[in-house]
């Protein structure tokens, strides 16, 4: 399914970058601890939201640590990438695993 995999390719990514992202069972829906990479240790909930909402991309904050992020049927490649900006993550879209994301 396009939107798990573009799911897991996020989360993936995320990962790859130091945060911490929910490990409950999920299918659309992640939920990042912003304060756990390494180098994102000065971005909060709110600095987040407010990148992603600049690039286009709503987010959920849900406590002093974490953000929710659930992906929809609409979202494209661009969305997602937009959405990496938020964590300070800039991607080319032509590497391995990004693939995932079209």
């Amino acid at each position: 399914n396009r939107i798990h995999n573009m799911t897991v390719a996020f989360a993936n990514t995320l990962t790859a970058h130091g945060f911490e992202v929910s490990r409950a069972p999920y299918f659309d829906t992640l939920i990042v601890d912003v304060t756990t990479s390494k180098h994102g240790s000065h971005l909060t909930p709110e600095s987040v939201r407010a990148e992603c909402e600049a690039n286009g991309c709503n987010i959920r904050i849900l406590d002093a640590k974490r953000v929710g992020i659930s992906f929809g049927e609409a979202i494209t490649k661009a969305d997602t990438i937009a959405l990496l900006k938020g964590f300070n993550i800039i991607v080319n879209p032509d590497i391995v695993g990004v693939h995932y994301l079209a």
